[in-house]
């Protein structure tokens, strides 16, 4: 927030011609400037009842400068580490994903949708500066546009109608993983589903059968209404919230009798997506991991700690006898995460344990 103060000068903020206007966002600004609004910055300035922000602005740009020439930084941009900013420009040239809600639209139709509006299906959007999109080869509900045409993209009926959603394409693999696993009439377990869009798509996907996906993991019950309402805006029609945490579960949970697969989608680092605060916030993952990203990654004590948590849920997953299969899925690049959690696990159900064998 103070950067995007710093860098247009205090001004007010205008609207673009195609920016849709948020009433929260406007609620905020408008109360930033009028000075209703207590706000802490990081370089320890308060503004007092009945000032705004703005009355500050001399001492904030002070502060910032003292900042910047304290790391040597060119900019308020580059006092973030070089990892960051090397994963932003990264981020910027990637590809663009989302899927189609086939509970409102077809791909078909979608596709003439989007010819309607100028978009040309194409085998590849790599390096290409048109309104194109393509079909991801690994999902079939999946399309790929450039990473440029998202502010144009956002303003388009289908996504306003959740008839096509962003999402980072791991998620889609997840779900995509966990259907290649089921019968007719199998349940799902999902498990820390912070990520409100993969449990819709779960839904979405498992929609022609008889499953039920059940979820566990969401932080509190104040936000069941907001999650019911946009599960019923997206037509999913087969999920049930549970409340217990994952790890007071029991496998002879009568609820959980027909479930054979369960999606693990343990808190983790988060920096194996392409932009990671995005994703955070879109997703409703743990905002706590922003202080992480801003200093270029998680301590080693912090990468500890959520490797632990991400053993101890995967291995009281497989405790679960009658499910036939776990599917591990994180969004970090570190090992510590990833392979060795998963070594760790089978290794424990080697020594002794009663539970199902997995590869």
């Amino acid at each position: 927030m103070l950067y995007d103060f710093q860098d247009r000068k205090f001004q007010a903020r205008l609207l673009s011609d195609n920016e849709e206007s948020i009433a929260e966002v406007l609620e905020v600004e408008n109360l930033l400037n009028s000075g209703k609004l207590i706000v802490l910055s990081s370089m320890q300035y308060l503004t007092k009842n009945g000032f705004s922000i703005s009355s500050f602005k001399t001492k904030l740009a002070a502060a910032l400068a003292r900042c910047r020439i304290k790391h040597d930084a060119l900019s308020i941009y580059h006092i973030l580490p070089e990892t960051v900013r090397n994963q932003e420009i990264r981020a910027s040239t990637l590809p663009l994903y989302a899927w189609i809600n086939t509970c409102k639209i077809s791909p078909e139709e979608v596709y003439h949708s989007l010819k309607k509006k100028g978009y040309n299906k194409v085998k590849s959007v790599l390096h290409i500066d048109n309104k194109v999109f393509a079909v991801d080869q690994h999902c079939y509900d999946v399309l790929i546009f450039p990473s440029h045409l998202k502010s144009d993209l956002l303003n388009i009926d289908l996504f306003k109608d959740y008839k096509l959603v962003f999402q980072d394409k791991s998620r889609s693999l997840a779900v995509h993983s966990v259907k290649a696993l089921l019968n007719m009439d199998d349940d799902i377990l999902m498990v820390n589903s912070g990520s409100w869009y993969t449990v819709a798509h779960m839904s979405i996907l498992t929609n022609n059968n008889t499953s039920k996906i059940f979820v566990c993991g969401v932080q509190s019950q104040a936000k069941d209404p907001d999650l019911k309402n946009l599960f019923t805006k997206m037509g999913c029609k087969n999920i049930e919230i549970l409340h217990e945490t994952f790890i007071n579960l029991e496998s002879k949970d009568h609820r959980l009798q027909k479930v054979k697969v369960i999606l693990l989608l343990p808190r983790c680092s988060g920096l194996g997506v392409s932009n990671p605060v995005e994703f955070i916030l879109n997703e409703h993952e743990d905002t706590g991991l922003l202080k992480d990203f801003s200093q270029g990654g998680p301590s080693e004590d912090k990468l500890h700690i959520l490797a632990q948590q991400q053993y101890e849920q995967l291995t009281h997953a497989m405790k679960f006898t009658r499910a036939q299969a776990v599917v591990y899925c994180t969004c970090s690049v570190y090992p510590e995460e990833n392979e060795a959690v998963v070594k760790k696990a089978l290794e424990f159900q080697d020594h002794g344990t009663k539970v199902q064998s997995y590869r």
